[in-house]
């Protein structure tokens, strides 16, 4: 989910914004936009739901659904989009029905209903039910006409700050936090038994660092902290991707070591929000080559550094792959609840201060200046 505090010229612009504010180009979708009125003509775009038109347990349930994700708040108008290219009528027909069921199970009314055989720039629309607003002209761009610009869209603007697109599909927006397995690329450096000899010397480390309560406890949690801070600001320097780090051992590990124990990983957070985008590159880089507890740490910060990034619809799909890493992973799960019911700045901010609040109760400093040369060493 995510807000927009933008004029609502015609259904076209709207449908426009979409593929950014999902992080892909929907496909055979129902979607559903709540809106919250915020003076005059002017609308704030609250929870965007979208359902696969596929999904029928979703589909007979989206009573249940919509009632939880957008009734709450942002409901002073709801638009909703068929977003299909098959020509039967009857799977349009089904989905409208679904969307007037929402009123008889008095969950919400939606004020009108679009569809579209693709979100692409010039894509005809055509109004399925529901009067335009006030004062639009029933012949105007409500009732038809042609998707606005994708790429010149509102919500498109942060992904083109940082030189990006939305993914073509869900599934290559999924595939983007998928691991790399042994044997993935012909062409890799890197095999099984040397993954297996980093997961293991990471989780030696950090276990010893969290482990240890005695006098050299807060030496080895400041070491940890302070690697990873010094790697990314080195990071922010070269502008390395997660591509140029993925078989970079050294320093992967030293993310790794970083991410293998929730205390660490709370008390490196800081440092990964204030180097969001050095942090959000290194951090897939470690989700995709390792597993377990480490990977599903990595998937929860790079989360939160797309969301600093003003990125947040990127963070859904990779909280959803930490859940399936590591089922009932507390941070990923917290994490994902609050963004779908768009509280990702919220989120920000608490986290932000959990993780300074950890430091100094370990007696940490902001960024401890520890000579660790050698420490990280893969043995």
């Amino acid at each position: 989910m995510t807000t927009h505090s933008t004029p609502l010229h015609d259904p076209g612009h709207l449908l426009a914004n979409l593929p950014a504010i999902f992080g892909f180009y929907p496909q055979e979708s129902l979607v559903l936009a709540a809106f919250d009125n915020v003076g005059g003509h002017r609308y704030c775009l609250g929870p965007v739901l979208r359902l696969d038109l596929d999904d029928e347990e979703a589909f007979h349930s989206l009573h249940e659904i919509a009632d939880g994700a957008l009734s709450d708040s942002h409901t002073d108008l709801v638009f909703a989009f068929v977003i299909t290219r098959r020509r039967r009528g009857a799977d349009i027909d089904e989905a409208v029905d679904r969307l007037l069921e929402l009123e008889d199970y008095g969950v919400m009314s939606i004020d009108a209903c679009w569809t579209v055989p693709e979100v692409l720039t010039g894509e005809r629309y055509r109004l399925l039910f529901g009067p335009p607003p006030i004062g639009a002209d029933t012949a105007s761009a409500w009732s038809a006409g042609r998707v606005a610009d994708v790429v010149g869209a509102q919500s498109m603007q942060p992904w083109i700050a940082h030189g990006a697109l939305p993914e073509l599909s869900r599934s290559d927006a999924a595939a983007r936090f998928a691991p790399i397995r042994p044997g993935d690329r012909a062409d890799d450096p890197v095999d099984a038994a040397e993954i297996g000899q980093w997961e293991a010397f990471a989780y030696r480390i950090a276990f010893s660092a969290c482990e240890d309560e005695g006098p050299e406890q807060a030496r080895w949690l400041a070491a940890v902290a302070t690697d990873l801070h010094l790697l990314l600001e080195e990071i922010e320097a070269t502008g390395a991707d997660a591509e140029e780090l993925i078989d970079d051992a050294e320093t992967l590990v030293v993310a790794a070591i970083a991410m293998a124990h929730a205390e660490l990983r709370d008390i490196v957070a800081a440092s990964v929000l204030g180097n969001a985008d050095a942090a959000a590159e290194l951090l897939l880089a470690v989700a995709r080559r390792f597993s377990g507890t480490i990977r599903a740490n990595a998937l929860s910060l790079h989360a939160l550094a797309m969301i600093r990034r003003r990125l947040p619809m990127v963070a859904t799909p990779a909280l959803v792959a930490a859940q399936a890493e590591a089922p009932g992973h507390t941070l990923s799960g917290l994490l994902l609840e609050a963004s779908q019911h768009g509280l990702a700045d919220k989120v920000l901010r608490c986290v932000e201060v959990g993780s300074r609040d950890t430091r100094r109760h370990y007696g940490l400093t902001a960024h401890d200046p520890v000579d660790v040369a050698g420490d990280t060493q893969v043995a």
